[in-house]
């Protein structure tokens, strides 16, 4: 047994360093309004290759009057690729003819875990169940200003959110003869809210959100929603790992509004978009980046040490046969 998870914990060391792969989270901010013709612009792009929380809403008020001629936006999130978890909003308002503002959030995550044998008594190369929750909840809305119902006014609300598990140790052939990684989980997620209003009495109001996801290569179906009302329920699923495999988990969530002439557009999914893993049947998760309560070390080095440390025991123990 000792054996066996040594040369896991040697194995993901070995693949962590040779393919030079790394944790990140990424929250890209973008503002923009027209007030008369002039652009005011705001642009704000984080980055870390570690699990660090950005703890931030970090909003722009680009421009606002305390009068009938004013345009408002505001955007921000956080990501941590640690836990892992996400969230983002952007909110726009315009009250003028010559007046436009939007705002977009993106966060995006990825981070890697390796199956280990844990108390299980399984050996590399096993089959094992993974459990997977997550949750996304929030809201995608676009209107008039309270009191502004007749007068022209264009706004959209956008969200989308996606979600991947992929083996990079399971190579799947492709239709050219080439070899790719085998995705175990899928999910996707896009929801539009619009409203449009002509100032003659023509009003249109759109409203409706899709997502689905696929489990181990078989689909799971479509679900059909509002945007203004989004809520996957927290989902627990099974997807089939493979003992000292390491596993790639990419996600990311990106919303925008959009506000012409008078009106008001709001997408906040910063609510949650959670996800965790649970190994079973007495296996282990070792990630590269652990959860951000946790003090990780550097990526290379720390993996570095593992495969050293867990060659040295090895060289122990033949040793002692010898003798």
């Amino acid at each position: 047994m000792k054996r066996t998870f040594i040369l896991v914990l040697f194995a993901a060391a070995m693949m962590f360093v040779s393919r030079q792969v790394f944790a990140t989270s990424t929250l890209q901010i973008y503002t923009d309004s027209t007030i008369n013709g002039s652009d005011q612009e705001v642009n704000e792009n984080l980055t870390s290759d570690s699990n660090v929380s950005y703890g931030l809403h970090t909003g722009t008020v680009v421009y606002n009057m305390p009068s009938d001629n004013s345009a408002y936006t505001d955007a921000g999130g956080y990501a941590d690729s640690g836990n892992p978890k996400m969230g983002a909003y952007a909110v726009s308002m315009s009250n003028g003819y010559y007046w436009g503002t939007d705002g977009y959030a993106d966060a995006s995550i990825t981070n890697f875990f390796t199956v280990t044998p844990g108390t299980s008594g399984y050996a590399v190369g096993d089959t094992v169940p993974i459990q997977l929750t997550f949750l996304l909840d929030g809201s995608s809305s676009a209107g008039a200003p309270i009191g502004d119902s007749n007068v022209a006014g264009d706004s959209t609300a956008q969200a989308g959110a996606s979600l991947s598990v992929t083996d990079l140790d399971l190579l799947t052939p492709s239709g050219d003869g080439g070899l790719f990684p085998t995705e175990v989980f899928n999910f996707n997620m896009n929801g539009l809210a619009r409203y449009t209003n002509d100032g003659s009495g023509g009003i249109y109001n759109y409203d409706s959100a899709n997502w689905q996801y696929s489990v181990n290569g078989a689909y799971g179906g479509s679900h059909s929603t509002l945007a203004s009302d989004f809520n996957t329920g927290l989902l627990s699923l099974d997807f089939n790992g493979i003992l000292g495999d390491t596993y790639e988990v990419n996600a990311n969530l990106d919303v925008s509004s959009a506000a012409n002439e008078t009106s008001s557009a709001a997408s906040f999914f910063n609510k949650t978009f959670y996800t965790d893993f649970t190994p079973q049947d007495g296996t282990g998760l070792t990630w590269q980046y652990p959860a951000a309560n946790s003090v990780p070390e550097p990526p290379t080095l720390a993996l570095l040490a593992v495969g050293l440390v867990g060659m040295a025991l090895l060289g122990m123990k033949k040793r002692r046969e010898g003798c």
